[in-house]
């Protein structure tokens, strides 16, 4: 049956790289790869791969050591090589039992990209899928570098270590993906929300502000922008244009539309896995009058569903902090604070945001924890930065842009 792999291989490399291929020049958006007539496996079936895997054959160019990590309909591994991560779809095809994984690799900050392809025999297929045991697998494939096929085989080496399994760590896409670099898809978007989890994230922040008829959107400048916006002739403040003006004829980069709150955390309710999303307020007047309903209803459809979606309102500065207070039934809500800690536990907030340059502040953040708060650090990008972090500091979580470099270098800890 090998024959019947190799034609779903060209069949899809073929048609995927009518849109992507490889490129050092450019950022890409990455669409999805079809599996054919295969049948995509949950992700129960797929949990059981997940583990430290190495390079057993063929071109190191993606890296040597891989995380292996499921979430939903994704398969995602994150090499230790320039925050290198792989994001593919699996699936089982019925003429011989094998399992096959087509997708893409990209490079964190760099525009590099191109597609990557693997197979699970039909013998090593069984066990995973009635044994839900990864020992002894090996996933052999290829990538496509340059336009040249590489080969690829990773086998699984080990599970996590238990003090990691034990560990929990909040991973923050900082209002999306590679957003100083490479980005997939435009920050505070609806695609955001919806794929910041393959790419390692378990949580997302994004940037709330007030239309001007008082409709809380996902927007980080003041100003409407070229930025991040196409160009429209709308030259405003958001908060000086209305909700219809804005879902209408405002479009971002890649054309996704400006999302609300509601849209966004409504997608993150029922379409994703993720933990935590982060709303870093602007601080509009009486901002905190139109958020609450919203969150509230947000909050209680996850729990409905049985999701552990935790949704932190942040405090950054002493307006925002003035706006909360016109709002005190906001206080039953989850909150957290940028400033200094005092001001957080006068405020009960339950979570501590400070900013990575204040460096590991290790008294105050036991202090936090001897208090009940979770503690979130902020914006930290440098691989060297977030290994200094995870391996000396006692955060709960931080944000980044690079969620690969977070996601390999915890799961890989000892």
């Amino acid at each position: 049956m090998r024959f019947v792999r190799e034609k779903y291989f060209r069949l899809s490399l073929c048609s995927f790289l009518c849109f992507c291929g490889c490129t050092q020049n450019a950022p890409l958006i990455t669409p999805d790869i079809g599996l054919g007539n295969a049948i995509v496996l949950s992700k129960n079936i797929l949990q059981p791969l997940e583990g430290i895997y190495s390079l057993a054959d063929g071109d190191n160019g993606l890296g040597t050591e891989f995380v292996c990590k499921v979430s939903r309909n994704r398969i995602s591994f994150f090499g230790n090589k320039a925050g290198v991560l792989m994001i593919l779809q699996a699936g089982l095809i019925q003429s011989d039992s094998s399992i096959l994984f087509l997708g893409f690799w990209r490079i964190s900050e760099k525009p590099a990209e191109g597609t990557i392809h693997f197979v699970l025999g039909p013998k090593q297929a069984h066990q995973l899928i009635h044994s839900n045991t990864p020992t002894g697998i090996n996933l052999i494939g290829g990538f496509l570098l340059n336009k040249q096929e590489q080969k690829l085989t990773l086998s699984y080496n080990r599970d996590f270590s238990a003090a990691t399994k034990a560990k929990s760590l909040a991973i923050f896409g900082h209002h999306g993906i590679e957003t100083n670099a490479n980005p997939p898809f435009m920050e505070n978007s609806l695609k955001a929300v919806l794929q910041a989890e393959y790419y390692g994230a378990n949580g997302l922040e994004v940037d709330v502000r007030l239309t001007k008829d008082n409709v809380p959107v996902l927007f980080h400048d003041p100003d409407l922008n070229i930025r991040v916006v196409e160009k429209s002739g709308i030259l405003a403040d958001v908060d000086q244009v209305s909700w219809n003006t804005l879902f209408n004829f405002v479009r971002l980069h890649d054309g996704q539309r400006i999302p609300s709150l509601e849209e966004a955390l409504t997608l993150a309710v029922d379409s994703t896995d993720l933990n935590y999303i982060w709303l870093d307020i602007k601080g509009n007047p009486n901002v905190f009058q139109y958020l609450e309903p919203i969150v509230r209803k947000a909050i209680s459809n996850a729990s409905a569903k049985g999701r552990n979606l935790q949704i932190i309102t942040d405090i950054p500065t002493d307006e925002v902090i003035a706006e909360y207070q016109k709002q005190p039934s906001y206080a039953t809500l989850p909150v957290m604070c940028e400033l200094e800690l005092d001001k957080t536990l006068s405020l009960k907030a339950t979570y501590w945001g400070p900013r990575w340059t204040l460096g590991l502040m290790l008294d105050q953040v036991d202090q936090a924890h001897q208090q009940g708060l979770k503690v979130y650090t902020w914006t930290l990008n440098s691989e060297d930065i977030i290994v200094s972090y995870l391996k000396d500091g006692r955060f709960d979580g931080l944000i980044t842009d690079y969620p690969a470099y977070a996601v390999y270098h915890f799961y890989t800890m000892p």
